[in-house]
């Protein structure tokens, strides 16, 4: 997830020593409250090594925005 998370500019504005606790409070956020994503990905890359559908993209897409409103470290 992270790799895509940098990728698509969501890190643009973490100050880079901030980058690993974002990290952290990011996979936490994502745990608790969109373990489904996770299991997905999981899902998906190891068993099946399909891409990640557009559907599981939005879904990843909206819980990055929602955490970056709501939990990211600042």
């Amino acid at each position: 997830m992270i790799i895509y998370v940098a990728t698509a500019g969501y890190l643009d504005d973490v100050p880079e020593d901030q980058v690993s606790v974002w990290e952290s409070a990011f996979y936490r956020y994502i745990d608790a409250n969109h373990p489904e994503i996770g299991d997905e990905i999981i899902e998906k890359s190891v068993k099946a090594r399909d891409k990640m559908s557009e559907e599981l993209l939005q879904k990843l897409n909206a819980a990055i925005e929602d955490f970056k409103k709501t939990a990211a470290p600042h």
